[in-house]
């Protein structure tokens, strides 16, 4: 698999994470995932829509329940007023 870097700036990844709640693009911005140079350890993440760069708070978690209470309160402070996430939902038809 190919490895992505990962720039590890929190005031870059809250200014990204801020502008993709004003866009209402959160959900497909951000993810949680596993450190290959550190397994068992989990980075929060969002992405650049720009330069498709993923960009971490700088801070390492040990389960998805802690990096996604710390994407909650992220969220809380530049959400207060509750607006969707996310305008961009993929339509799955059932069987």
């Amino acid at each position: 698999m190919k490895q992505t870097t990962i720039y590890h700036d929190a005031g870059r990844f809250e200014a990204l994470l801020s502008l993709a709640v004003s866009e209402r693009a959160v959900m497909p911005a951000v993810d949680v995932v596993a450190r290959d140079s550190d397994p068992g350890t989990l980075l929060l993440v969002v992405q650049d829509d720009v330069t498709w760069e993923w960009v971490s708070d700088g801070r390492p978690y040990n389960s998805y329940a802690d990096a996604f209470g710390v994407l909650g309160k992220y969220l809380d402070r530049h959400n207060a007023e509750h607006r969707p996430l996310s305008d961009r939902w993929v339509y799955m038809p059932g069987p």
